[in-house]
């Protein structure tokens, strides 16, 4: 959907993957993997993930991308499953059908939402926003072992105040999370 942030990585190789929410038959609101060529024409077409979220709409919600140094793609997103919308983590894996979920697991709670990944040697960030009915919390969980297991989600930051989408950078090997919000403006915190 044009709503919907589109996550833009490199591949192992180089190659740039795009992924984001695609309208699959019959209106479903899945994501796809393109990979495409040095001139920008698309090598691959695939389906990303398998919630069948049928919707006649738009959740403004994209998803997220990253490559580790295995060639192991890591991402995030939003989609309804089992009639709950949540943040969703996997590792997207290769095999003879196309692209499968493996080691799919639920982020934050059921108010989690606007996730972003990032990645600096080892280590993978997953960032998001998590409303607590008063406050906005910039929320955050680590993995080393290539997203095996993360560490507890903590609270980075919080606000009253409306907020931007959060955004998960690698700087000098480590990884920060950003966020924009109404009155204290951006706000940068090191992840843990």
């Amino acid at each position: 959907c044009e709503c919907c942030r589109l996550a833009s990585t490199l591949d192992r190789d180089g190659q740039p993957l795009l992924m984001w929410r695609h309208v699959f038959e019959p209106n479903e609101r899945d994501h796809a993997v393109v990979k495409l060529s040095p001139e920008g024409k698309v090598q691959s077409f695939q389906r990303a993930t398998f919630e069948r979220w049928k919707l006649d709409g738009c959740p403004h919600h994209g998803p997220s991308l990253v490559v580790d140094a295995k060639g192991v793609k890591h991402a995030v997103w939003f989609n309804q499953r089992e009639g709950e919308a949540r943040v969703f983590y996997g590792r997207l894996v290769a095999d003879a059908q196309g692209l499968r979920v493996d080691g799919q697991r639920t982020v934050g709670g059921k108010r989690a939402a606007h996730a972003d990944i990032g990645l600096a040697g080892d280590q993978l960030a997953v960032a998001w926003i998590e409303f607590d009915g008063e406050n906005n919390k910039l929320m955050a969980m680590t993995s080393s072992d290539g997203g095996q297991k993360f560490s507890e989600p903590v609270v980075l930051d919080q606000s009253a105040d409306a907020v931007g989408v959060p955004s998960v950078i690698a700087k000098g090997g480590k990884l920060w999370a950003f966020w924009q919000t109404a009155r204290e403006g951006l706000r940068v915190r090191p992840l843990p």
